[in-house]
């Protein structure tokens, strides 16, 4: 297997799951989206004061901001769907879509280990089959805010914008005031995904001891050679602690 490396410590295997494009994807989208949170409050509930001898347009500065930002989040993310649709072995989309009984059983065995049914979580390379749901859930979730982003943009934008042609969203949402409040509910449901991630994530780093979190920045996980046998071999790997 030319993609695993024999790790010094603990008999595990170093295994490169994350690609360099898809990590520089999720960090962009990350760091766009708590842009986004901070401009989008503001323009929600405006609460900063516009200085006395400054720029009185505060509004317009961050609209401008949050606009922009928007369209580097879209970017990345149709670029991370897009390696995900072509992607390695790890990454690919049947990670996410649980299509076959191997990954219908590592959603059943992760969904214990959530109802405190089994004491460590079910061993897997990259996402088990609870995540790939999840994951899914978060795609869906991003998409309907970009396509009521695009709705509100698509309502004020000049009759020669380019973005006017995405004017057929506004009444598939209802309406402009209608996407505005799905666009605003979306980014507190958004918020509150991001945080349970990150909690899932540092919690299972603690537990497993295998660079959980790391691989998101080097790419790199540490598997026992019995998991990435399963994997190669098409059986759900399990290590029979309930």
């Amino acid at each position: 297997m030319t993609d695993v490396l024999r790790s010094r410590a603990n008999d595990r295997q170093r295994v490169y799951i994350r690609t360099l494009p898809v990590r520089v994807c999720h960090w962009i989208i990350f760091l766009c989206f708590l842009v986004l949170v901070a401009t989008g409050l503001y323009i929600a509930h405006p609460y900063l004061l516009a200085p006395k001898n400054g720029d009185p347009f505060v509004m317009g500065a961050v609209r401008f901001t949050h606009f922009y930002t928007a369209i580097v989040f879209d970017i990345a993310f149709g670029a991370e769907l897009f390696l995900i649709l072509v992607g390695g072995r790890y990454e690919r989309w049947d990670q996410y879509i649980p299509l076959s009984r191997k990954r219908w059983r590592s959603v059943v065995e992760s969904s214990k280990y959530y109802l405190f049914l089994r004491r460590m979580p079910p061993m897997t390379i990259a996402h088990d089959g609870l995540d790939g749901i999840v994951f899914v859930i978060g795609f869906i979730i991003e998409t309907v805010i970009i396509l009521t982003g695009f709705a509100m943009w698509a309502d004020i934008t000049s009759y020669n914008s380019p973005l006017a042609l995405l004017s057929f969203l506004i009444p598939l949402f209802g309406g402009f005031q209608m996407a505005r409040y799905i666009h605003h509910i979306t980014m507190w449901v958004m918020i509150f995904y991001v945080v349970l991630h990150v909690i899932r994530v540092v919690t299972l780093a603690t537990l497993k001891h295998d660079g959980t979190f790391d691989s998101i920045i080097s790419g790199y996980r540490y598997i026992s050679p019995r998991e990435v046998a399963a994997f190669e071999d098409g059986v759900a790997a399990d290590d029979g602690r309930r």
